[in-house]
C-alpha cells in the first residue's frame, strides 16, 4: 500500500514528455516498479524482445566491449596516479568484476 501512495504522490516533470515515456513509464516512474497486471505484461515482452534478446545483445556486444575497453584504462591511469590504499582496492575489485564480466560474454 505504501509504494501506491508514492504512485499516487508523484508527478511527471514540469518539462514536455514524449510519447515514449508516457508509455514506457508508469506515472514516469521506474518500469519495474509497475503492479503486476495487463500494463506489466506487455512491457515485459517489449523489453524482453528488445533488449535482452540475443540478437540484440549480440548487437550491442561491440558497444559493451569498447565500453569496458574504457573503464580498464581510466583504472589503469587512476591507478598510476598514486592513489590511496582505499582507492586502489576499490578499483581494483571493479577491475575484476568488469573482467569477470566481459569473460562471459
Amino acid at each position: 500500500m505504501l509504494h501506491q501512495e508514492r504512485y499516487r504522490t508523484c508527478k511527471p516533470p514540469s518539462k514536455s514528455q514524449t510519447m515514449a515515456e508516457d508509455r514506457l513509464t508508469y506515472n514516469y516512474t521506474a518500469v519495474g516498479m509497475i503492479p503486476y497486471g495487463h500494463l506489466w505484461r506487455v512491457l515485459r515482452r517489449l523489453v524482453v524482445v528488445e533488449s535482452v534478446s540475443s540478437n540484440s545483445l549480440q548487437w550491442s556486444s561491440g558497444m559493451r566491449e569498447e565500453e569496458i575497453q574504457m573503464v580498464i584504462r581510466s583504472l589503469y591511469r587512476e591507478v598510476s596516479k598514486n592513489l590511496e590504499l582505499l582507492d586502489f582496492c576499490f578499483y581494483t575489485q571493479c577491475y575484476h568484476e568488469i573482467a569477470r564480466w566481459k569473460m562471459s560474454y
